[in-house]
């Protein structure tokens, strides 16, 4: 079997495939503001690509996607992007406005995300997230 032969989720909307179907719910969110998109994981089997729903009639999963509780409820006041979660949504936010919360200890550098500031030290100052404790 192939590395190409091993992506059995496909996109509904672009027919891109994918090898797990986390990867294929993270790329539904470029087509849509949902992350609940019917995933077609076997010919005339659609599967849900939050929870373990799954049918072989579309209009059944449309009525799944809307009564789930799946959509995604925090847009962002500026683009409009949705989020499923109020952190995500505040977080994004901040590539609009600017802020940058979070400051290097050894240069202090600014980062608008703790991820990039993790990234940031690990790389440019060698110190790994356990070594320094709280970088922030």
């Amino acid at each position: 079997m192939t590395h190409a032969q091993k992506r059995s989720y496909i996109c509904t909307v672009c027919k891109k495939g994918f090898n797990h179907k986390s990867n294929l719910n993270a790329h539904m969110r470029i087509h849509t503001g949902y992350t609940c998109l019917p995933v077609q994981k076997s010919k005339g089997q659609f599967t849900c690509g939050i929870c373990t729903f799954t049918t072989k009639d579309l209009v059944s999963w449309k009525s799944h996607e809307l009564s789930s509780g799946h959509r995604q409820a925090f847009a962002c006041p500026v683009c409009g992007k949705k989020f499923t979660q109020k952190c995500n949504m505040k977080a994004h936010t901040r590539l609009h406005t600017g802020e940058k919360p979070y400051e290097c200890k050894f240069c202090h550098q600014t980062f608008t995300y703790q991820s990039a500031l993790r990234g940031h030290t690990m790389s440019h100052h060698k110190i790994s997230a356990s070594d320094s404790g709280n970088m922030s």
